[in-house]
């Protein structure tokens, strides 16, 4: 009788399985449908959004194309005049620095006409040294045996 019992759970036990089999089954194609469906759906809409984008690009590029030429000549002119006013501004700057340093120069063969080659005054454990070249002055001190 067990024997009985416990073969009649095992069929009633696999029947319960094959039904849940059957309806997992059945759901995964409705939903492999629906998702079909949606695909096909979002691709006649896309077709549609990209077709209206054209004609309306179409529309925007036959009406604006005199604006844009006008809109470049415009930039164009303004990026004339502003190339006209650095050059100047370049040059300027150039004629500045060239009188600088012509300056510049004229200042330093003048002071250096005025000092001796080098110049060293000793102090007690050094001496201050200054260069004829403009170089700035420093201070040495030599080392010590202790």
């Amino acid at each position: 009788m067990e024997l009985y019992q416990s073969a009649m759970q095992e069929q009633t036990r696999r029947e319960q399985q094959r039904r849940r089999m059957i309806r997992w089954r059945k759901q995964k194609k409705e939903k492999k449908l629906d998702m079909v469906e949606e695909r096909r759906r979002l691709e006649k809409e896309l077709q549609r959004r990209v077709l209206e984008a054209r004609m309306a690009f179409d529309e925007l590029t036959i009406r604006s194309a005199a604006e844009a030429y006008r809109h470049v000549t415009v930039e164009r002119a303004a990026l004339m005049s502003e190339n006209v006013a650095l050059k100047e501004a370049i040059e300027d700057k150039l004629k500045v620095k060239a009188q600088l340093e012509r300056e510049t120069q004229e200042f330093l063969d003048q002071i250096r006409s005025n000092e001796p080659p080098v110049l060293a005054r000793r102090d007690d454990d050094g001496w201050c040294v200054q260069l004829p070249n403009g170089a700035p002055s420093f201070y040495f001190s030599p080392f010590t045996w202790e």
